[in-house]
């Protein structure tokens, strides 16, 4: 229809409706003759053009914008999607020791158990007698988070001599904290880690490690003053390192 513009989308509607314009003159005069023989005769003229084509006008545009409200409920509907994607994965987590300060492997039992160094004969021990063997405890290189360590005890092996006394009982043992990785050092500069703690007991809180460079240790073993004669029996370590905060990764400067 001239002068609707549809709508295509947007909600906004634009409806024109189409001018009309009277022209003067006798073009817009209808005459109403009547036939009598051959005889034209002009009965009645009257002016009706202007009423007609003016109520003609009225109904077009009546009528665009009734066409204009309708088109406006077919408006089309935007939409649009956007979709994002996480990647996921588990840190690792490993705990090593070593006896001799240099090479490390992981102990996961006490069957596998590594075997300390005393630097004198723990097997000749005497009444109020302490032993010193040097261990240390690393996170390996591709352990992602920091660790809090435990350490407890147990006897691992019953004394066969006398039957059925376990040497462990007439122990305690304690633990340094070393820079150097021997004991010499331990004793003069060490950091004490626990207090004289007999075998078998509770589970102690003794070290954090964060990062994955070794720790180094002594391990201090001393003989009570009623330590009987004639005994042997073995004790073991257990130490159980708790992942806690991820371990901090140190960005090297530019060159």
């Amino acid at each position: 229809m001239p002068g609707l513009v549809e709508p295509c989308g947007w909600s906004v509607i634009l409806v024109v409706g189409t001018a009309f314009r009277m022209s003067a003159g006798p073009a817009n005069w209808i005459d109403i003759r009547s036939m009598q023989g051959n005889t034209m005769k002009k009965t009645s003229s009257t002016r009706v053009g202007a009423t007609l084509l003016g109520t003609k006008a009225k109904a077009i545009f009546a009528g665009a914008l009734v066409l204009g409200v309708g088109t406006a409920g077919t408006l089309a509907t935007w939409n649009d999607s956007e979709f994002t994607i996480g990647n996921f994965g588990s840190g690792h987590f490993e705990l090593e020791g070593s006896a001799d300060g240099t090479t490390f492997a992981s102990h996961e039992s006490a069957l596998g158990a590594a075997t300390l160094n005393f630097q004198v004969d723990a097997d000749k021990l005497s009444p109020n007698a302490t032993v010193y063997a040097p261990f240390a405890l690393k996170l390996d290189s591709e352990t992602t988070h920091q660790a809090e360590v435990t350490v407890e005890t147990a006897s691992s092996t019953v004394a066969t001599t006398p039957a059925s006394v376990d040497i462990s009982a007439f122990l305690t043992y304690s633990i340094t904290k070393t820079s150097l990785g021997d004991c010499d050092n331990a004793i003069d500069n060490g950091v004490s880690l626990t207090t004289p703690s007999i075998v078998g007991g509770d589970p102690i809180a003794l070290l954090s490690l964060a990062d994955t460079n070794a720790t180094y240790l002594c391990i201090a073993v001393t003989a009570g003053e009623d330590l009987p004669q004639d005994l042997d029996g073995s004790v073991t370590w257990k130490f159980t390192a708790e992942a806690i905060d991820v371990i901090a990764v140190v960005e090297q400067p530019v060159a």
